[in-house]
């Protein structure tokens, strides 16, 4: 099934390209609530659009489109600020508890 999925996306205009791009902002908005009802629906649905995605990007040059790149950064740069929120807290609480 992949394969004539992937066939199919070729046969369009700019099909790759536009599949990546709408795969990509489907799973960033599916990252934000994957719990709810509705999102637990589509969810293989979902994995079985980022599997034709992942297909696709396997076999590019470096495997990661700009728009994956800065994702990726930036769920970085933001599992960081939690951290080191998490940790200023920790610090905080200890503060108060020695005083």
């Amino acid at each position: 099934m992949p394969i004539s999925a992937q066939d199919h996306i070729l046969q369009q205009e700019d099909g790759k390209k536009r599949w990546i791009a709408h795969v990509n902002s489907l799973s960033q908005s599916f990252a934000l609530c994957p719990t709810h009802e509705e999102a637990e629906k589509i969810r293989e649905d979902v994995a079985f659009f980022q599997l034709i995605r992942t297909a696709f990007c396997k076999y590019s040059d470096s495997g990661k489109l700009p728009e994956e790149l800065d994702w990726a950064v930036r769920q970085l740069v933001s599992k960081a600020v939690v951290s080191a929120e998490a940790l200023c807290s920790e610090w905080a609480q200890n503060e108060r508890s020695c005083s």
